[in-house]
């Protein structure tokens, strides 16, 4: 049925509102025609309102219905009920409600808010404009406010249409699916109050309708900002900034609202700074990638719920996007609603954040989680006392000994913990000890990790000393794994004496020499280049195998992904993975140790994930619910960028092989950098299967532990490995600009001794 309806009006959103005694021929013939449409729902709960009305306007007569019913009426006696109030259409229900006059609704509606909202503060709110933008959280915040009627005109802007997924969050019916949020919003907004004026902008905002959003039909008073876009964020705040409107947020995660006053303080920064001085006009020429870091200290990543903190890491695995519940967002519509009403109301004047955080206040008394139970790792200093019975033919100087180490502490070493102590005696012999206290991981099983990293020292010092013109002699010790004095080093006049001169040309190389973790798409190593280092490796003895089959790179990528998840999820693994970065510039300043997160050379979304898995109450979360496989993706990409990937192997598993490993693996590593080849290690899975091999379930589950097994035998069948040979150190290589900043070491001062 055609209906004639009022023109300025839109059936779509916005109810027909008609006088029970209407005075124009449009509005006669509508109301009769509705009044006889049978497709039409008629409700008249006229008498029950009146009966409401008076007892408001009789609050101390204590009146009994029987007593309602004759006042009421008397009350239409006095004036015509056909003629009194009004007629309220709904097209989308297709109803027709009775109501009071509008003044007299207005009354009866608000009449529960007394005091808490008093007469006069109610008459000031109902001459306040307000600008909603964003429709998910937006529509418990348009809501809250048009219960309270804490505005006189509402503007709403979402260009999107209700999904079922929304429903989780948005109060609704399946009826309202496909339609748009802004449609849905004004007419949920009618159905409560039909006198509460809605404006609409189903488009969304944008740059060319943001102004008339702010301004069109007068100023607004107060926009709140709920929209996923980072570039209407900042535009919508460049906007109020520079209109004197304030600025409320809700995030619906640990109940933070954002307040920003920019009616009192237009020359405040944007989102208090965090976005820095981000410009809307700059944003168009950003990728989404570049536009992460922003986005995360806008929200605060390290200030999130631990669940918001797991579920992020599952974003694009487990789930499609970021979650929000229905208790958070309504939640977060009421808080928003009250601070609207008191900055209105002069009752609040703060710019800020501010947590209302059920966790917090509700269930403080959380209970330890398994990763609260890692074992603490030795932190105290150990005396080196050197044995004697060995002296130099040549006793170099104090000078000499520093620069020696000093090129020796360059070697690579696992996490960068640099775990070797030097004494120089007075014999002239350097000892070489391994201080555990430095260096203890689930990863260094036995020490492996860092006999290679000692190894690689000790190459270092031999190259220096020839470059010294000094001769070198190393007598290592009866070792066995656990052992933390691992040799001695005496010098002599001859460099032609003592430890070969083979390699001494990569001396020059040796601060060239560094972990590259680009991801740029490498190139075609050379395949000459490939075999210097296979006869650099296997002259000394170990295999060496390459893979630069991208088929059997994606193999490669499960197995490593795996083993991410895996020592991301082991209390022990976790608890060493988050001890080995270096969050900040100052605490990499300060330690001068450890993986500096900048070296990490991580994309922007990277330093999201990245600080996300800081949380350990997040990572339990992930491992006590079997989520986590987005953990699996942290190689992924490392695998994909890389032009070969190279296994060192040796033939047996002793503490030798691993010195000797180290040695050759610096000479590998330096010959592919003086080459301008990047060169990035990818061995901590080695590690763990070492360890669940030769010590058994001693730190794993017996989930893990046949996760590990499996994955193990996966990577030897990748690399055709024969049963008698051991995996030592696995990286990739590939043609990578140069890195962006280096790791530090620690003084050489603190890692030598004289006696």
């Amino acid at each position: 049925m055609d209906l004639n309806y009022i023109k300025g009006t839109n059936p779509n959103w916005e109810a027909i509102i008609l006088p029970a005694e209407p005075k124009s021929k449009e509005e006669i013939q509508l109301l009769d025609r509705l009044k006889k449409d049978p497709t039409v729902e008629k409700f008249d709960q006229l008498d029950g309102q009146m009966a409401e009305l008076i007892k408001i306007k009789h609050p101390k007569d204590d009146l009994k219905d029987d007593e309602l019913v004759v006042m009421v009426k008397g009350f239409f006696e006095s004036q015509s009920r056909d003629t009194y109030g009004c007629w309220v259409y709904y097209h989308w229900r297709r109803q027709l409600i009775r109501t009071l006059e509008q003044e007299d609704f207005i009354m009866v509606r608000t009449s529960r808010n007394q005091y808490k909202i008093t007469k006069e503060e109610q008459d000031l709110l109902s001459t306040k404009k307000i600008g909603v933008v964003g429709l998910s959280v937006g529509q418990s915040v348009a809501l809250s406010l048009a219960m309270e009627r804490s505005f006189g005109e509402l503007r709403i802007a979402d260009f999107d249409t209700l999904e079922l997924s929304n429903m989780n969050r948005i109060r609704t019916g399946v009826y309202n699916l496909g339609v748009k949020k802004a449609w849905m919003v004004s007419r949920e907004i009618a159905e409560i109050d039909p006198f509460l004026k809605v404006t609409i902008y189903e488009e969304g905002v944008n740059q060319s309708n943001i102004d008339d959003f702010f301004e069109k039909g007068g100023m607004l008073d107060m926009l709140v900002e709920e929209c996923d876009s980072l570039d209407v964020k900042i535009l919508a705040r460049e906007k109020a900034r520079a209109k004197g409107v304030p600025v409320v947020m809700d995030t619906s995660d640990r109940g933070m609202v954002d307040v920003e006053r920019f009616d009192l303080d237009p020359k405040r920064p944007l989102l208090h700074g965090l976005a820095g001085n981000l410009k809307y006009e700059e944003l168009s020429s950003l990728s989404n990638e570049e536009k992460v870091p922003f986005i995360g200290k806008m929200i605060g990543m390290e200030t999130l719920s631990t669940r918001m903190k797991a579920s992020f890491m599952e974003v694009g695995t487990s789930i499609g996007t970021w979650p929000q519940l229905a208790s958070s967002v309504i939640h977060g519509g009421a808080v928003c609603a009250d601070v609207v009403r008191k900055i209105f109301l002069n009752q609040f004047s703060d710019s800020g954040r501010y947590y209302f955080d059920f966790d917090e206040v509700l269930y403080k008394k959380a209970k330890p989680n398994e990763l609260d139970q890692t074992p603490a790792r030795p932190n105290g200093k150990k005396q080196f006392i050197p044995e004697g019975g060995l002296s130099s033919q040549k006793v170099i100087s104090k000078s000499t000994v520093l620069e020696l180490v000093k090129k020796a502490n360059l070697a690579p070493s696992g996490g960068n913990c640099q775990p070797w102590k030097w004494v120089y005696d007075k014999e002239g012999v350097l000892h070489l000890f391994y201080d555990k206290s430095l260096s203890e991981s689930l990863l260094d099983f036995n020490g492996t990790g860092t006999l290679l990293a000692l190894g690689a020292a000790l190459e270092n010092l031999v190259w220096s000393a020839h470059h010294e013109g000094i001769g070198v002699n190393i007598h290592f010790n009866e070792l066995e794994f656990g052992d933390d004095y691992i040799a001695k080093i005496t010098f002599n006049e001859n460099k032609e004496e003592g430890e070969s001169a083979e390699f001494d040309y990569l001396y020059p190389y040796i601060e060239k020499r560094v972990t590259n973790r680009k991801l740029e798409q490498g190139k075609e190593i050379r395949p000459e280049v490939l075999e210097e280092l296979r006869d650099i490796a296997t002259d000394a003895g170990n295999g060496f195998e390459i893979l630069t089959d991208r088929s059997q790179f994606s193999e490669l990528i499960e197995i490593l992904g795996v083993m991410d998840k895996i020592r991301v999820l082991n209390p022990i693994g976790y608890a060493d993975f988050v001890r080995e970065i270096r969050w900040t510039e100052k605490e990499t300043l300060e330690t001068k140790d450890g993986i500096d997160i900048e070296t990490l050379e991580l994309k922007n979304t990277g330093v999201a994930a990245l600080t996300l898995l800081r949380d350990k109450q997040a990572i339990a979360f992930l491992k006590s619910n079997k989520l986590g496989d987005g953990l699996k993706e942290m190689s992924k990409d490392t695998i994909n960028a890389s032009s070969a990937i190279c296994l060192l192997t040796a033939k047996d598993f002793s503490p030798y092989s691993y010195l000797n490993g180290g040695r050759v693996l610096q000479r590998v590593w330096t010959h592919i950098n003086k080459n301008d080849v990047a060169f990035q290690p990818i061995s901590a899975s080695l590690f763990f299967f070492h360890r669940l091999k030769r010590e058994g379930l001693k730190h794993f589950s017996l989930e893990e532990g046949e996760i590990i097994k499996d994955a193990h035998q996966r990577l030897r069948d990748v690399f055709q490995l024969p049963p008698d040979t051991n995996e030592v150190f696995m990286f990739r290589l590939t043609t990578a600009s140069d890195v962006s900043i280096r790791s530090l070491r620690r003084d050489v001062l603190d890692t030598v001794a004289f006696l």
